[in-house]
C-alpha cells in the first residue's frame, strides 16, 4: 500500500476515493508507551485502508492531543492519523 502526504502520487492516477479514514490511540505521557502508542495508531490507519480495500492512503496527516485521563489524573497523549484511501487505476 502506498501511503503520502501528498494529494496524489506520481505514476498512478485515482481512479475511486474509497473514504476518509483514520488511526488513533492514547498512551500515558512521558513513557516509552507514548511512542509505540504513535506507531499503532499508523498501523491502524493501514489496517482500517486494508480493509476498505484501497490501493493508497493520501493526504496523511497526523494530530496529538495533550490532556487529563478524569479516570487516573494522568497526562495522556493521543496521536490520530488521518487520510483519504484511494484505488488507482491499473
Amino acid at each position: 500500500m502506498i501511503v503520502t502526504t501528498s494529494d496524489k502520487i506520481e505514476g498512478k492516477e485515482i481512479e475511486s476515493y474509497t473514504g476518509f479514514i483514520m488511526g488513533s490511540l492514547a498512551a500515558k505521557a512521558g513513557t516509552k508507551d507514548q511512542m509505540e502508542a504513535k506507531k499503532k495508531a499508523l498501523y491502524g490507519l493501514f489496517r482500517k485502508g486494508k480493509e476498505d480495500g484501497a490501493d493508497g492512503i493520501i493526504s496523511v496527516k497526523l494530530d496529538s492531543v495533550s490532556y487529563k485521563s478524569e479516570e487516573t489524573g494522568e497526562e495522556m497523549v493521543e496521536y490520530t492519523y488521518y487520510g483519504t484511501a484511494v484505488k488507482f487505476k491499473n
